[in-house]
């Protein structure tokens, strides 16, 4: 169980999600990951999601998703053979010969391109008054205002 337990801290640790970029004044960024991959232990896109969304609390929109290349390996083997001579010969009691091959790879990540969501904009405040009724006509006849009575 211990050597389950140095692998799943050897694996986890060989890179996380990370902002490369975030532009406050655009709400534009990019977040970079090993490689587009979800599953336990190895849980790069959450991680990658995790990172944009504290960027962007109103919420995002993913603008582009690809694979980047970032840099070279160069894996080389090498094989020793090594010949003993038969017992009927004189001379060098071996031989050896040596080989190797070199490989070189891509490294690569993956990298998510995101924009912040817009803050909606709280509506105006829209002040209603009630309708002013228009001032009534005195029914025909009768005076526009009320006249004294003297007596």
């Amino acid at each position: 169980m211990p050597a389950a337990v140095c692998l799943l801290v050897a694996v986890s640790g060989c890179g996380s999600a990370r902002v490369l970029t975030y532009n406050a004044d655009t709400g534009t960024g990019v977040v970079a990951i090993p490689a587009n991959y979800n599953f336990w232990p190895l849980k790069y896109r959450d991680d990658a999601e995790k990172l944009i969304a504290q960027k962007c609390p109103n919420g995002y929109d993913i603008v582009e998703e690809r694979e980047v290349v970032v840099g070279q390996r160069a894996t080389t083997s090498a094989s020793t053979e090594t010949q003993q001579p038969t017992s009927t010969r004189r001379g060098p009691l071996e031989r050896t010969n040596s080989s190797s091959v070199t490989t070189v790879s891509d490294e690569t990540e993956y990298r998510i391109t995101f924009r912040a969501r817009a803050v909606p904009k709280p509506a105006p405040a829209v002040i209603t008054t009630p309708p002013i009724a228009p001032a009534s006509a005195p029914p025909p006849g009768l005076p526009p205002r009320p006249l004294p009575i003297d007596h």
